[in-house]
């Protein structure tokens, strides 16, 4: 078991990804459950009355509902002018459809808005950097990121299995199934759950009947770099703030006195304490 295991537990107390200490205290507050009077009071000041479709045209929409995200997307297509291009993805073995990481036929236009969903080994892009499609080819595209025209391939991601040997006491690993297409997916809208390792400079964030998983809210709100860039649908409700039980008990916590507490469970002996 994990006990036995005497494993080390790290605990990653500083955020990257955001500067402004109040936002940081804010996400904080978010993921511990304990959102303060003051903090609910600067997040009501990031309400907006527009409409999430009008808000995607100039903020990334992050929402709980993938068919929400998938109209707004192709509203914004569909007022492009010129041609759609489509691009089916090559399939390979065993590969479920809930794990396709862009869409299995991803159409696009000239000017519309995407986002690279994977890494640039050379470093011109990282996985949610934003772009503007330049030209269609018939297997390839050319997007604008950063000011600068990059010719955009399709990329393979491979689905595993892996097997332990009781004899050797090693363990295998093998392709069971593989997703070739594009590596990225229409910009105006995406779900919660396909945002997450990403960062954004603006965001709006549309509740829609409410967030359902845990810690939801906070994987949508600390996609965004600074409050400035963020505006929500509505006033933010304790009922989208859901968190994992599992987590606090890990460990016997019962509460949760402050944010260290939630990430490092006492029991958790040497501690390894990594700050940057």
């Amino acid at each position: 078991g994990f006990v036995a295991g005497q494993f080390r537990l790290a605990a990653l107390k500083r955020i990257f990804r955001q500067e402004d200490e109040v936002f940081i205290r804010i996400l904080n507050s978010l993921r511990s459950g304990r959102l303060s009077v003051d903090d609910e009071e600067v997040l009501k000041t990031r309400v907006s009355d527009r409409p999430s479709a009008e808000a995607s045209i100039t903020h990334v929409v992050l929402t709980p509902n993938n068919a929400a995200a998938w109209k707004i997307n192709q509203l914004r297509l569909a007022e492009l002018p010129g041609p759609t291009r489509g691009y089916t993805a090559a399939l390979e073995g065993n590969f479920e459809p809930k794990a396709f990481p862009t869409e299995e036929v991803l159409e696009l236009k000239a000017g519309a808005r995407v986002m690279m969903i994977r890494n640039d080994p050379s470093g011109r892009w990282v996985n949610g950097s934003l772009g503007v499609v330049q030209g269609l080819g018939e297997s390839d595209c050319y997007v604008k990121i950063n000011g600068e025209t990059h010719r955009i391939a399709q990329q393979a991601w491979e689905k595993f299995r892996y097997e332990f040997d009781a004899n050797s006491k090693s363990v295998s690993r093998s392709v069971v199934g593989s997703f070739k297409q594009l590596p990225l997916r229409l910009a105006y809208a995406t779900t919660i759950h396909k945002s997450q390792g990403m960062t954004l400079d603006r965001v709006f964030i549309d509740f829609d009947r409410g967030m359902f998983a845990h810690g939801q809210a906070y994987v949508a709100f600390s996609r965004c770099r600074s409050l400035e860039g963020l505006e929500l649908s509505r006033p933010l409700r304790p009922r989208d703030i859901i968190i994992d039980r599992s987590a606090f008990d890990f460990g016997g916590l019962d509460t949760v006195s402050d944010t260290e507490h939630f990430l490092l469970a006492d029991m958790a002996k040497p501690q390894l304490d990594l700050k940057g």
